[in-house]
């Protein structure tokens, strides 16, 4: 089972950010609800003939990481793979923090596309409240 999660901004073609504005309201506590929405659907056979006994996660990148969390708070994973993960979720110095609570947003450039991608006070809230 693949997904992209609904804050990743990822257009109908998977490959394309064309929903910035989904992407600068994103959080990480709605990308966890996402990974666990979909291992629920998943468990309850709701994706198809998959067998729970061995399940296995793959993210990349900030889904990397959320892999490594949700595969370790759930416990029944056999396996996570990942693909230049994060290696840690709080990414941003003070001087950094600073800015992106007087502008509002900052921007993250993404190294496949080269596109800056608007990053909201969301995140940064979310993040310092869990």
């Amino acid at each position: 089972v693949a997904f992209n999660a609904s804050g990743s901004g990822v257009g109908p073609d998977g490959e394309s950010f064309d929903d910035l504005e989904a992407f600068r309201r994103d959080t990480l506590s709605r990308h966890a609800e996402d990974v666990a929405r979909v291992r629920d659907l998943a468990l309850e056979g709701r994706l198809g003939p998959l067998s729970p006994i061995r399940r296995g996660m793959f993210g990349h990148s900030r889904g990397g990481g959320m892999a490594l969390v949700h595969a370790a708070e759930d416990g029944g994973y056999r396996g996570v793979a990942t693909w230049a993960a994060l290696d840690s979720f709080d990414r941003w110095d003070e001087a950094t923090k600073q800015v992106w609570r007087k502008t509002g947003a900052i921007a993250v450039l993404n190294a496949r596309t080269g596109q800056e991608l608007p990053m909201g006070l969301d995140m940064l809230d979310d993040y310092e409240r869990n």
